[in-house]
């Protein structure tokens, strides 16, 4: 079974024709369910030659090229820094957007990182009485152990 059986081509080429900026069709590409599970599914060798396959002829059809953006969209559904990666692996010179739809990634992507930070709390040692005021100081020491 080919990667396109797997797409919903009316809603990839109509969100490709009715798309007048890169943002456009980056977003519309992936509300369609076929695309995520496509990248779910796929792996990057398999879309890359897919998109090889619709991008390097001399004549490409509409459908060859809405299919190609989707290609690029549905590696956005995975882990941020492997789809980075992939997108090494395609020629986005090909596409008009192609470039567009990297930057649009990289630009609209939540920030998945997670830095662990070692604190030290020390509290000072105060004898208040009824008379003393209730304020203290909160230190923090970060280091990097």
């Amino acid at each position: 079974m080919g990667l396109t059986n797997r797409l919903d081509l009316k809603q990839v080429i109509t969100a490709y024709l009715f798309a007048n900026t890169p943002m456009y069709l980056y977003r519309h590409l992936r509300y369609i369910d076929s695309v995520e599970e496509l990248g779910k599914r796929t792996t990057l060798k398999a879309l890359v030659k897919e998109y090889d396959k619709r991008t390097s002829k001399e004549q490409r059809s509409t459908k060859d090229i809405a299919v190609a953006y989707a290609l690029l969209v549905a590696i956005t559904f995975w882990e941020y820094r492997r789809a980075l990666a992939a997108f090494d692996d395609f020629e986005l010179s090909r596409l008009n957007w192609g470039n567009d739809i990297k930057d649009i990634f990289i630009s609209t992507s939540p920030i998945t990182d997670i830095l662990n930070i070692s604190a030290k709390l020390t509290y000072p040692s105060t004898k208040q009485t009824a008379s003393d005021s209730s304020t203290g100081t909160l230190v923090l020491d970060l280091t990097d152990k």
